[in-house]
């Protein structure tokens, strides 16, 4: 396990940023860039009607969850799930994401 540095005092300041990918880490989640790089490619990779309907929800210990509008979206994301796996391991490189799952946003 990585250490980080121990702030000195309470009182220095420490960027947003900087906090936020400690957080991230801390629960085992994928750095904001490396999420808001895979957001990038999903939807460029999308046909535009479709990616308007795709989110990403959350990349935890590879796993790559995607949240759609609905049903179909869901089933022809979930035929694609490997092209979607080689498609960011392109950009980010091998096992940043090692599996991929597709679900349903419930209705609120």
């Amino acid at each position: 396990m990585t250490r980080r540095p121990v702030r000195r005092s309470v009182d220095e300041p420490i960027r947003v940023g900087d906090a936020a990918s400690a957080i991230t880490a801390d629960l085992g989640s994928a750095p904001l860039d490396v999420v808001a790089v895979v957001a990038e490619r999903l939807t460029g990779w999308l046909e535009p009607r479709v990616a308007e309907l795709v989110e990403v929800r959350s990349l935890l210990d590879g796993e790559l969850v995607i949240e759609t509008a609905d049903a179909s979206t869901a089933a022809e994301l979930g035929y694609r799930r490997d092209e979607l796996a080689q498609l960011i391991g392109s950009a980010l490189g091998s096992g940043v994401v090692r599996k991929v799952r597709v679900v349903v946003k419930r209705g609120r």
